[in-house]
């Protein structure tokens, strides 16, 4: 849109006082403003300012909604960041309070057992597992439910957090549950398909030394002995 001049009659040029120029039309944001005088101005009264709005200065007071969303996004999002950590600090202290479900008594020196137990722990988001590994020399029957290292050896033992003390196939199917693939073994749960489950476990826990080329269980826990021997523990609670 073009600006237009407007210019006032000769007569009335004459009669504005000096350092006065005609009234000029000054634009704002939707509305022209265009000041003119509804009286003849003579030379007898004073001289006389022609108004003006800094319109730039009353306009910088407005808040468009653009910048009340932006503002109001930027403290939103500064209250967010100041809630964040407190609120990870709370989940992380409650992850850590949470005891675990179930513990687990493995074998480390055993490659089988090792691959199912990393299996296990890579699934257990949750943390609701324990893993007790029985080959640590330090391993001690009474801080696991009275299980010892032979027991251990023989089959595998869990522990629940009620302090009951599960073994073979309900030791995994537990385990399996807790880390979301309980349907891995929820057929053992029929009577028949738990008995058939439990012969061929029993059946690889009996050789799985053998299998792996470890010595019997007898070397094994006499080299227990030593271990525990040489680290100033009780020999005798090797077993």
């Amino acid at each position: 849109m073009a600006s237009s001049q407007t210019s006032l009659s000769p007569s009335f040029e004459k009669k504005l006082p000096l350092g006065i120029s005609s009234p000029q039309p000054h634009w704002c944001p939707g509305i022209l403003v265009h000041h003119e005088f509804s009286r003849e101005i003579h030379e007898t009264e004073p001289r006389l300012e022609a108004p003006h709005v800094d319109m730039s200065a009353a306009m910088a007071g407005l808040r468009t909604p653009r910048t009340w969303c932006t503002r109001t996004w930027r403290s939103r999002t500064s209250i967010a960041r100041a809630v964040a950590p407190q609120a990870d600090g709370k989940r992380a202290a409650s992850a850590q309070d949470e005891e675990p479900k179930l513990c687990i008594l493995y074998d480390s020196d055993c490659p089988a057992c090792r691959k199912e137990v990393d299996m296990l722990q890579s699934r257990d988001q949750g943390k609701r597992l324990k893993f007790t590994d029985i080959a640590d020399p330090s391993y001690e029957a009474q801080e696991n439910g009275g299980v010892s290292y032979e027991r251990a050896m023989r089959r595998i033992h869990a522990i629940t957090e009620e302090g009951q003390v599960v073994t073979g196939i309900d030791a995994f199917r537990r385990a399996y549950e807790n880390v979301g693939l309980g349907w891995v073994y929820a057929p053992t749960k029929i009577k028949a398909v738990q008995a058939l489950a439990e012969k061929a476990y029993n059946v690889w826990a009996e050789y799985r030394l053998k299998l792996a080329g470890r010595p019997t269980l007898d070397k094994l826990m006499a080299e227990r002995r030593e271990r525990r021997k040489s680290l100033g523990l009780n020999p005798e609670d090797a077993d």
